[in-house]
């Protein structure tokens, strides 16, 4: 994939130090997943190699994008948080993040909600990782109405 530019961010407010924080003005990165609402609006999941994984919106088919990460903790150093996410609309998005080196069990997994584009996330309840002793990887979040809808984890318990 070849690398794309960001355009300069409008000013915001900057998460903790200790959060992802938004790629710089014009910062390259790779697109690992996208979803196109449009021919003109869309969401994707990127970055750079070995780190972690952001969350993008474009409402120009893809020319330029936003960062709209939520404000994910950062993973320890050596670590990447990996990225899943379902894009409902052009306000309305989940996204869940894991480890992706090992897959330990995290400590406090949520789901990030926006709807208002990425503007602003709000985190869910933490998810009950009770009794989970070997991986945690999240491969499909799937939204169907409202707050509804279902996050499916791989555990890594048994024989798989």
């Amino acid at each position: 994939m070849t690398p794309t530019a960001l355009p300069p961010t409008p000013s915001a407010t900057l998460p903790a130090e200790n959060m992802i924080q938004h790629f710089p003005s014009g910062q390259e990165f790779i697109v690992d997943y996208i979803h196109m609402l449009d021919a003109s609006t869309g969401w994707a999941i990127g970055g750079l190699v070995d780190l972690n994984d952001h969350v993008l919106f474009t409402t120009d088919g893809g020319s330029t994008w936003q960062d709209v990460t939520p404000p994910e903790e950062e993973a320890v150093s050596g670590e990447h948080k990996a990225a899943i996410g379902f894009f409902q609309d052009a306000k309305t998005a989940w996204v869940t993040y894991t480890i992706s080196v090992g897959h330990p069990v995290p400590a406090q997994p949520v789901v990030w909600h926006t709807t208002d584009g990425g503007a602003t996330w709000q985190a869910s309840q933490p998810l009950d990782v009770n009794g989970l002793e070997e991986i945690y990887v999240p491969f499909v979040l799937q939204f169907v109405a409202g707050q509804d809808g279902w996050l499916l984890v791989h555990v890594g318990v048994g024989m798989n």
